[in-house]
This record gives C-alpha cells, structure tokens and sequence, in this order.
C-alpha cells in the first residue's frame, strides 16, 4: 500500500512542476531583474527544479 502512496504523491509532484513551469506562470517575472548577475527567470526556474528533486528524493527514500 506504501508503495501506491509514493506513486501518487510523485505524480502530483510531476503535475506542480508542469504548473509551475508552464509558460504563463514563467512569464510573469520581469525580465531586466538580476541576482547576482544572472537572470531572475533562470534563477528561479533552477530553484523550483532544485525544490523539487529535493521533494522527490525525500517521498521516495523516507521510510515508514
């Protein structure tokens, strides 16, 4: 039973990433903002990416 919750839990993890990347939602940040030289559109897209590893990594090595 375990193993159908990880499932579940990655797909609605793949399906945020989808909205949060999505085009529209990209598209909202300005783009003459810079943080530390890059681009913030880039920086941000890197820490939902990176968010979301982390989240994937946690559901499918935590231990009930």
């Amino acid at each position: 039973m375990g193993n159908k919750t990880k499932e579940q839990k990655l797909f609605l993890l793949f399906i945020l990433l989808l909205v949060l990347l999505n085009f529209p939602i990209i598209s909202i940040i300005q783009n003459d903002q810079y943080i530390v030289g890059f681009p913030l559109k880039i920086v941000i897209v890197f820490i939902i990416w990176f968010i979301i590893i982390l989240l994937a990594a946690f559901f499918v090595n935590r231990n009930k």
